[in-house]
């Protein structure tokens, strides 16, 4: 902290000084008290707190001739080092600077004067009543300072304690009491104005209430509005700066591996599965067969079949033998015979759908239907589907991009995708299909899903891997994407009106 001249100190102290020597043959009593009417004055003419640091630990040595003096201010709850006599900048790595602030905090408590000798056994008196941990902090500064005698001075405002003065005499005579007493009357003076300049440093605008600004505090209301003008226009250049300048914008979302290509391998006919020859993650060939149909209904309506047709051939014979009797067996005959080609047909149909017990791929790739082997024993339907197949190392991944984002999507865009298994690596692909549907999904809402083909995936990623997609969707600003939102909510808005 920068101190004033100390010319200008000693000026003062030097018109003090001649002011009560006239006054030197006037009684001790009527000599101090002129001496501290002429110190309040003085304080209460500084304008800034610097200037009133200063006078504390100089100039008051007129009234109370000590050796060195120390200023401990307790403002805003905090206790520390503020000034000392003689030292522009306090020496921060002394010991005795480390000394007097672990004595600080424990002086904010001490609201009347406290005059101590080198001997420490005093401070064990009963009649001292401060704290232990305040006696061995003063054991520890007083072992330090080196001092013969000390006073603590605390300046109180509103009757608590906002500094304290610390006066060192280094010789043997003690202080005399009569300076002593005067500079305990001073102290709450003195914390008035230390109370009034820290206020006034804190706000300047009251200044004003008290009277007309000097020249001082004019030039310093003056650079503080220069300095806000300045910041608010900086702060609009970085404002515009914010929302104007283009940046590349990027949409997304949850993203999963799926196959590019998926076969899906159909029961032909319905029935109760008889056995599985397949299982899941299996790679299988085209028409390789995945499991077989129990044949025992089917064998059953054909042999039903296969003996209604022979029943009915003999009851032909039978009527052409009787037609040479009776013509109208001729006519009878001939019904016969198209019912027999009906149970012929029946059982060529049956025989055709046998071709359907197997169920067989319908192309090349892996069996991803879980736990497929243990579908044996089910009944399907015709049509059903029975397992889905993925032709291996043709990947795509799915992006489920939210609907108000997805106009800004088309064919082409670059696309990263970052898998939970390896976060830190991302795949460069490129958008091929955009969903031309928006589908919900309870926890997104309304999305779309953006699909991009891996030209050459890895073996380390598999079906069914989750991560995030991202979707560089070129250059825009921030005022566009604030618009567009403040837009998108007025539009729902406005339906309530």
């Amino acid at each position: 902290m920068e101190r004033p001249d100390r010319a200008t100190s000693e000026q003062s102290i030097q018109r003090i000084d001649s002011r009560t020597a006239k006054q030197d043959q006037l009684d001790p009593r009527q000599r101090v008290l002129a001496l501290a009417l002429e110190l309040s004055k003085r304080a209460a003419e500084i304008e800034t707190l610097d200037d009133l640091f200063f006078f504390f630990v100089n100039d008051l040595h007129v009234l109370l001739e000590f050796d060195r003096s120390f200023l401990i201010t307790h403002l805003r709850g905090v206790s520390r080092f503020t000034a000392a006599n003689n030292q522009p900048v306090l020496e921060s790595k002394s010991r005795l600077f480390a000394a007097v602030n672990e004595l600080a905090p424990h002086l904010a408590a001490l609201k009347k004067g406290l005059f101590l000798s080198d001997r420490l056994d005093e401070l064990d008196s009963p009649s001292l009543e401060i704290d232990p941990e305040f006696k061995t902090a003063l054991r520890v500064y007083l072992s330090i300072s080196g001092c013969r005698f000390c006073l603590y001075v605390p300046l109180l405002y509103q009757g608590l304690p906002i500094a304290h003065l610390v006066f060192e005499f280094m010789e043997d005579k003690p202080p005399e009491q009569l300076h002593v007493a005067a500079m305990l009357q001073l102290a709450p003076l003195l914390g008035s104005v230390l109370a009034e300049k820290w206020l006034l440093s804190q706000k300047p605008e009251m200044a004003l209430l008290l009277g007309p600004p000097s020249s001082a505090q004019r030039s310093a209301r003056w650079l503080g509005r220069r300095s806000t003008l300045a910041t608010a226009a900086g702060l609009s250049v970085l404002l515009a700066a914010l929302l104007f300048c283009p940046f590349e914008y990027t949409v997304g979302g949850e993203a999963a591996i799926v196959p590019w290509d998926r076969n899906v391998a159909f029961c032909k006919m319905g029935g109760l599965i008889d056995k599985v020859v397949t299982q899941e993650g299996a790679r299988v060939a085209k028409d390789q067969v995945l499991a077989k149909l129990d044949p025992t209904e089917l064998d059953f309506k054909m042999e039903t079949a296969k003996r209604e047709a022979a029943i009915l051939k003999k009851k032909m014979e039978l009527l052409t033998f009787e037609s040479d009797t009776d013509p109208s067996k001729l006519a009878e005959r001939k019904i016969v015979e198209l019912e027999r080609k009906k149970v012929i047909n029946e059982f060529e149909y049956l025989r055709w759908q046998s071709q359907f017990l197997d169920i067989k791929a319908p192309a090349e790739g892996i069996v991803l239907t879980r736990d497929v082997e243990t579908l044996a024993g089910k009944r399907v339907k015709e049509g059903e589907p029975f397992c889905e197949i993925a032709v291996p190392g043709l990947l795509a991944a799915d992006v489920l991009v939210p609907e108000d984002k997805v106009a800004l999507v088309s064919k082409g865009q670059p696309l990263h995708v970052y898998l939970n298994n390896n976060p830190l690596k991302g795949y460069r692909l490129s958008v091929d299909d955009p969903s031309p549907a928006a589908e919900v999904i309870p926890r997104l809402g309304n999305v779309c899903r953006v699909r991009a083909k891996f030209t050459n995936a890895p073996p380390s990623i598999k079906v069914g891997m989750k991560g995030v997609g991202k979707i560089d969707t070129g250059a825009t600003n921030l005022w566009t994407l604030i618009k567009e939102g403040l837009v998108a909510r007025w539009n729902r808005l406005s339906l309530y009106f």
